[in-house]
């Protein structure tokens, strides 16, 4: 019994771990696709390896809802300036997360 409680207690320590990182994550990248989104809107340009970088980081977080807002709200914004990224990353979406 001693050594389930100790399992169920790693399993909640790893469990918060992933969500301070998935908050993390969000802090640091909500910021950027905010202005990568504004840009866009207004016609400028972003290179794609930024937008890749963005799509990268965000990625094998995608566990955590507000993340999964971000990559949808990213790949909404970046389609018509690089269409074939976001498919490429959309795929690697489901890939990773199976949806």
């Amino acid at each position: 019994m001693a050594k389930d409680a100790n399992n169920d207690n790693v399993f909640e320590m790893l469990l918060a771990t992933r969500e301070e990182m998935a908050k993390k994550v969000y802090a640091d990248c909500q910021p950027e696709i905010a202005t990568v989104c504004h840009l866009l809107k207004k016609g400028k340009q972003v290179s794609e390896g930024k937008i890749e970088r963005l799509f990268d980081r965000v990625l094998e977080h995608c566990y955590n809802t507000e993340i999964i807002n971000l990559f949808k709200e990213l790949c909404r914004a970046v389609v018509v300036q690089y269409p074939q990224l976001v498919q490429d990353y959309i795929r690697y979406y489901k890939d990773q997360w199976g949806e």
